[in-house]
């Protein structure tokens, strides 16, 4: 049991430590209960080390006081350090002690005989994984590994502290039991040992204080949160804690999450969305949690809408308005938000969500490659760049793009939606004398007139007879014997070359074709898919095609960084 002629486990007053004009720490007043969990949270240098040193009482305060256990540790008084244990950032060994001598030292600190010792050490350290190195020096990887024994042993760690502290207790009783564990920037995650730590601890009565500069530690370890910072840094801080805490433990307790967040930045505000996603994303990875958070703007204008859906004990729950909590968004903007029960607004609103989060995709990033790579380079073949088909057909156009440095004849080639040779759709041969420049992009377009009514200006080649000034593609009945169309649920663009081979597909919707990932399709009426970077080709078509609410036709986009 706790100490119980006190009622904490630490205690501050006015703490306070100056390094010359530094101010590491400034009036710190704190009290942590017995049992409790605290984390500190700040950059590095906003003095979460300093604290430490000065309640351990391995530093000095310039003024204010401190105790542990009742005991005051900022005085000459040194008997609260059996009360601790403090595993610093960087645990300091001899390094010309092997982990068996190491471990025997601090044995025989507490007088254990040299014959429990030595059966102890034995069970400690095939528990830590350091048997077979027991009897060389501390190579730099190892030491925290003793460290967390040595100071905290707890999960696969119990067992060996339980075992070669029990004569330790038994002789010493409550003077040796730990009331405080101090933890300097404990880096964890779910099955981290460090977890284990803090909730045997608690159960044995003693507090818990971690310190730590990585908002991801605090989740697993602290119910209880002391953050250190600028008032920026701390608004900052307090929405990826909100975030770590509130919706990563209902990742936790099993439910499924998906968080769609604005991508598009009003004004010259900061998008700190971005970094809400990557650290949600960082964290669901770390945790094994079903969780992903996205970024996107699927109305083009931003996302001013708050919308939470909960699907919970066989109900749905609706949450929807843009509440803030705050003066201003309650009295100026009269804002509300509404919160009702109803399957039936919760199934609407929930296929709602899922259109929107098809529209978005979260970048994955590849290992970085450092030895003989090579980037990539652009397609040395004719490619589809751009298709617009959520429209009435004689709308619809194909835009194909030259990515190599040489004019290509195109006579012999042919661009269709017939997916295969025995299906009825259609596929078209260029004419004679056809080409296509180096770099260079042609149109190819349903209707000639309404390409022209749409845009101003006449495509380069037209599969239906509308205008004689263009021409026109053939038919090609070897490969096709319908006309051009373009399914909106989805479709296939092939486009073939001399022996009918395809150089180049893009499938879209509902469309499959051998070899080649589909793109979701466009979001809404009007948009296009345009392949940026315009050049480059996967065969992964959600990848390489972007839905595009701009059709540009005849124009590339401008690529400054993929």
């Amino acid at each position: 049991m706790a100490n119980t002629a006190v009622e904490a486990a630490i205690e501050c007053q006015g703490l306070t430590r100056h390094y010359g004009k530094v101010k590491a720490v400034e009036d710190l007043d704190l009290r942590v209960p017995y049992g409790s969990a605290f984390g500190f949270l700040g950059r590095n240098g906003a003095g979460k080390t300093t604290t430490i040193r000065m309640v351990t009482g391995l530093a000095h305060p310039t003024r204010g006081r401190a105790w542990v256990a009742g005991i005051e540790t900022t005085s000459a008084d040194s008997s609260a350090r059996r009360m601790f244990g403090y595993l610093p950032q960087s645990p300091a060994f001899y390094n010309w002690m092997t982990p068996v001598e190491y471990l025997d030292y601090s044995a025989r600190l507490f007088d254990l005989s040299p014959s429990q010792a030595r059966q102890r050490i034995s069970e400690v350290l095939e528990v830590v994984g350091l048997k077979d190195s027991s009897c060389s020096p501390f190579p730099c990887d190892m030491t925290r590994s003793c460290g967390l024994y040595d100071c905290y042993p707890s999960g696969k760690l119990v067992p060996a502290y339980e075992s070669l502290h029990s004569e330790i207790r038994r002789q010493y009783g409550e003077r040796v039991r730990m009331e405080l564990v101090l933890i300097d920037e404990a880096h964890v995650n779910k099955e981290s040992t460090m977890v284990e730590i803090v909730r045997r601890h608690q159960e044995q009565g003693a507090a818990v204080v971690g310190f730590t500069a990585t908002p991801l530690d605090i989740g697993h370890l602290y119910r209880k949160l002391i953050v250190a910072g600028t008032p920026s840094e701390l608004r900052h801080t307090k929405a990826l804690v909100a975030a770590h805490l509130e919706v990563g433990d209902a990742a936790r307790r099993g439910a499924r999450v998906r968080i769609l967040l604005n991508s598009h930045v009003f004004g010259g505000y900061q998008n700190e969305n971005v970094e809400t996603v990557a650290f949600l994303q960082a964290a669901a990875r770390r945790e094994g949690l079903d969780l992903e958070a996205r970024l996107g703007n699927p109305t083009l204008l931003g996302l001013h809408n708050k919308l939470v859906l909960v699907h919970a004990g066989g109900r749905g729950t609706v949450h929807a308005g843009s509440l803030n909590g705050s003066e201003v968004s309650s009295k100026v903007n009269r804002e509300v938000a509404l919160q009702v029960g109803s399957d039936a607004a919760y199934e609407y609103l929930r296929a709602l969500f899922e259109h929107d989060w098809a529209t978005v995709r979260f970048p994955a990033y590849l290992p970085l490659v450092t030895s003989n790579h090579e980037p990539p380079s652009p397609a040395d073949h004719l490619l589809v760049s751009e298709v617009y088909y959520a429209v009435s057909k004689e709308r619809e156009w194909v835009e194909i793009v030259n990515p190599t440095p040489a004019a290509i004849d195109l006579s012999v080639y042919k661009l269709g939606d017939a997916e295969n040779r025995e299906a009825y759709e259609g596929m078209m041969r260029f004419p004679a004398g056809a080409s296509i420049a180096p770099h260079g992009v042609r149109v190819v377009a349903a209707s000639a007139a309404a390409f022209r009514q749409a845009y101003g200006r006449a495509p380069d080649f037209e599969f239906y007879p509308t205008d004689p000034a263009v021409p026109d593609m053939l038919p090609h009945p070897a490969w096709g014997t319908g006309g051009w169309q373009l399914a909106n649920a989805g479709d296939q663009v092939l486009l073939l070359d001399g022996l009918d081979r395809p150089v180049d597909v893009v499938a879209f919707g509902s469309a499959t074709f051998p070899g080649v990932v589909a793109h979701p399709g466009v979001s809404l009426s009007g948009h296009s898919l345009e392949r940026y970077p315009p050049l480059f080709d996967t065969g992964d078509c959600s990848a390489d095609f972007r839905d595009w609410p701009f059709p540009n036709p005849g124009q590339l986009p401008a690529v400054t960084a993929r």
